[in-house]
């Protein structure tokens, strides 16, 4: 079949080539072969988390075609390149279920108790991950902001930076994986470009808990632009590799996922706005920070709300059974204003 002049890429099925599934994959776990060598497991769990990106942009069907399909496939190479992406898999999945992590691991042990070598780097990924410092760059307009958060294991460093548009709900807009020593360059290159654009960029020291919140505020953004700008099935957000070659998005979140899950639970900041996607708060939830907020103001005086005072409360009597003949029922709204607080807090009722 005569290919396309105009054709670019040289993949088989753009040659009009039939794709073997069991060929491709076992090329594909062949070409990991190099990675059990490598000098940093770092690299290894990227290859993990391009696995993993995969088989988290499908629903629960695709998850489990993964887990109960493609897992025991890799595991029936029998060889050390096998052994290798199990092992990265199972370091850097962190599903909800855990069923990705959970069938890599045990496919891994069972190759290990058949006397095929781990990968090298395994020791160094079995050590400890200690974090920090965390800090967040923001600018004064609140258009963007950036968090980097410093990790460390085996005697060596290496950090995530975050971009945020505010803008654009506060979602993630792009993620990087910097070493430890490149970190002071890319922070300096952040405050040279704000400088030439006029922007004036702010830093704030963050507490684990306050980074982690922040960035899944973002990730999770960005998750729901994602979803809603999917096309033929195919998430928006899901690029596994970028234009020079590296990671793109969708791995370096499962990355950057896997590290927040080390550290301790997420903590909003004071004065912090959640995303425009936060979906877990009600209209109760609301009303109880308003109350706290009220309680570490000094009453409703420090806002200038004129309420009457307090009255004992009365028992309380339920309505009259609304009849078909009254109409629709009626749909109020509550909306609660605070000086200086944007946006307005509404609460259906």
């Amino acid at each position: 079949m005569a290919g396309n002049e105009d054709q670019d890429c040289d993949c088989p099925a753009c040659r009009g080539e039939v794709v073997d599934p069991e060929r491709m994959l076992a090329e594909m776990v062949d070409d990991a072969a190099d990675l059990a060598e490598v000098e940093d497991p770092l690299e290894a769990e990227l290859a993990g988390a391009l696995f993993v990106a995969m088989a988290q942009a499908g629903d629960d069907d695709a998850l489990s075609a993964f887990t109960d399909g493609l897992i025991p496939a890799i595991e029936a190479r029998g060889n050390r390149a096998a052994s290798t992406i199990l092992v990265a898999i199972g370091a850097v999945a962190g599903d909800e279920s855990g069923r990705v992590a959970a069938s890599a691991r045990a496919a891994a042990e069972r190759l290990a108790g058949a006397g095929v070598a781990p990968p090298s780097w395994a020791g160094d990924l079995a050590q400890p991950l200690t974090a920090g410092p965390f800090t967040r760059l923001y600018d004064v307009e609140d258009t963007m902001s950036v968090l980097i958060g410093v990790f460390h294991r085996a005697d060596r460093d290496h950090a995530l930076m975050i971009v945020v548009d505010h803008e654009h709900c506060g979602a993630a807009e792009e993620i990087y994986l910097l070493g430890g020593e490149d970190l002071p360059t890319a922070v300096a290159g952040i405050h040279q470009g704000a400088r030439q654009d006029g922007v004036t960029i702010k830093t704030k020291k963050l507490s684990a808990p306050e980074f982690r919140w922040y960035a899944e505020q973002a990730l999770d953004a960005r998750a729901v632009h994602d979803e809603d700008d999917e096309s033929d099935d195919v998430p928006a957000g899901f690029d596994l590799i970028d234009d020079e070659d590296g990671p793109g998005y969708a791995p370096l979140a499962v990355l950057t996922r896997n590290r927040l899950a080390g550290l301790p639970p997420a903590r909003r900041p004071r004065g912090a706005a959640a995303s425009g996607h936060a979906t877990d708060r009600t209209a109760l939830d609301v009303l109880q920070q308003f109350a706290a907020v009220l309680g570490r103001s000094g009453g409703p005086a420090a806002f200038g709300l004129d309420l009457p005072a307090p009255r004992r409360p009365q028992p309380a009597k339920l309505p009259a059974k609304r009849k078909k003949s009254n109409g629709p029922a009626p749909v109020y709204q509550i909306k609660v204003s605070l000086r200086g607080a944007k946006p307005p807090i509404f609460v259906g009722a």
